[in-house]
């Protein structure tokens, strides 16, 4: 599910920016056409229900779902938001990096949750 939206975004670098810029401008119509979005709904109910099982498991530290999903994509968005400044201003020198970095973006996504949210 992750791996989809880094690609979206790989492909779609500003897409982030004017999805935030869009739901601060007019929010009320951007719900409106998220409400419509049926597989988003299903990705959603399947994502807390998978994580609720493995937290009954006993195999992950609970959360609450939706506050977890929303931390999830805020590590993919801010990302692709913030890369202009850390590409222009924090290491101009090193723009090769970011490609690397997009390649294993999903991966280390899914390793760093995996660290955070696994009992030990």
């Amino acid at each position: 599910m992750y791996a989809l939206h880094v690609k979206q975004q790989i492909e779609n670098p500003k897409l982030a920016a004017f999805c935030f810029n869009e739901m601060g401008k007019n929010p009320e119509r951007v719900l409106s056409q998220m409400e419509a979005l049926e597989p988003m709904q299903r990705t959603l109910k399947l994502f807390f229900a998978q994580y609720e099982n493995e937290v009954k498991a006993g195999n992950l530290v609970e959360y609450s779902p939706m506050h977890l999903f929303t931390f999830i994509q805020g590590l993919i968005d801010y990302y692709f938001i913030s890369k202009p400044f850390f590409e222009s201003y924090l290491c101009p020198n090193h723009a090769d990096l970011s490609i690397d970095f997009e390649k294993n973006l999903p991966e280390q996504i899914c390793k760093f949750l995996e660290n955070a949210l696994t009992k030990k």
